[in-house]
């Protein structure tokens, strides 16, 4: 099972969308993560910036997906994934958890590795799902290296409702 660096608690009315046991079983096999690669924050909650674009209606980043090089390694084409889950009001949870399984963590999968085989010197780009409360949708974003486009789809899986 993939590891767990830190896990913020949240306050009521707040959940991760998913956990460490579901991430590892659809990415635990995948070549090159961090020594201790999930990250649950509560960004959303207490950081103003990302307070406001919630605010705002704007999509906001759930699940992120990024490239560090650690701290031991000197050779710069050498890069560790690792993946930043933010909460979502409670009461949604449970949907977009299912909407996360059922075709997000799939998406997160396949850039995952095809990021694998991208020549490292191009950089790593990245991998977010977003979720927009006031249209209660999930979107896809991603780049696969920085001289790519940046692409972005609105995942085929209905929110509305709770649990």
């Amino acid at each position: 099972m993939l590891e767990t660096a830190y896990k913020w608690k949240l306050p009521r009315g707040w959940s991760y969308p998913i956990g460490a046991q579901a991430l590892s079983q659809y990415l635990e096999d995948i070549d090159g993560p961090a020594e201790r690669p999930l990250r649950f924050w509560d960004y959303h909650i207490r950081a103003s910036r990302h307070r406001q674009i919630r605010d705002q209606g704007e999509p906001y980043s759930i699940i992120e997906i990024s490239y560090s090089q650690p701290y031991s390694e000197r050779n710069p084409e050498y890069l560790q994934w690792a993946v930043t889950v933010n909460p979502v009001p409670s009461d949604k949870a449970a949907a977009v958890r299912r909407c996360i399984v059922s075709v997000g963590l799939t998406r997160i999968r396949e850039w995952l590795k095809q990021t694998r085989i991208v020549d490292a010197k191009q950089g790593r780009g990245f991998c977010r799902l977003l979720y927009e409360e006031s249209g209660e949708r999930l979107f896809f974003r991603s780049r696969l290296n920085d001289t790519d486009n940046v692409t972005e789809v609105e995942l085929p899986c209905g929110i509305s409702g709770s649990g």
